[in-house]
């Protein structure tokens, strides 16, 4: 497949930023303020066009964690494209952390989350984030779901007491790992 030009939305780099993180609130509708009416974020975005994306499903041997900072795999999944039932999300995280772990010869893994998506913009007047079957829309920008300083908060956040005693000491070490 040729490489193919497309356009890409990033975070515009303002000066605001440097005080002020970018942010987005999801609150709760309350009362004297309506999230649809106030403004609950401080992302502006910008298009760039002319950015170059290349197949590469040819050179899939060639990248690598330790070379490439990705991986290409393939999966088959026997779950559905969307869970329908919580025992669905858990089928989903069970098969992931095996093919992972199979994959990337780790120790352990765990899948600490599911974002089911379709590419629909949802006009949606009120959601439950922490609902395990919420399909939710296209992300909006280019963007990295983990930062130096988030990677350490999610694995204490995610890992029981027992796991953290295990892993985190020397001779251990931990990715964050997206799979799309």
């Amino acid at each position: 497949m040729p490489a193919v030009q497309a356009t890409i939305e990033y975070l515009e780099d303002l000066p605001l930023y440097e005080t002020e993180k970018p942010y987005w609130c999801l609150l709760p509708p309350h009362e004297d303020f309506d999230p649809n009416k106030h403004r609950v974020d401080n992302l502006e975005f910008e298009l760039r066009p002319n950015i170059t994306i290349s197949d590469i499903r040819d050179a899939k041997e060639d990248l690598t964690l330790e070379t490439s900072g990705f991986q290409v795999l393939s999966h088959h999944s026997e779950c559905s494209a969307l869970p329908q039932t919580v025992e669905d999300v858990s089928a989903y995280k069970t098969e992931t952390e095996i093919m992972l772990k199979e994959n990337l010869n780790a120790a352990f893994v765990k899948c600490y989350e599911l974002r089911a998506r379709k590419n629909v913009i949802f006009q949606r007047e009120q959601f439950d984030i922490n609902d395990p079957l919420l399909v939710e829309g296209p992300a909006r920008g280019a963007h990295n779901d983990v930062t130096y300083d988030s990677g350490p908060i999610i694995i204490n956040r995610h890992l029981s007491e027992e796991d953290k005693n295990l892993y985190l000491r020397p001779g251990y070490r931990f990715r964050i790992v997206k799979w799309v």
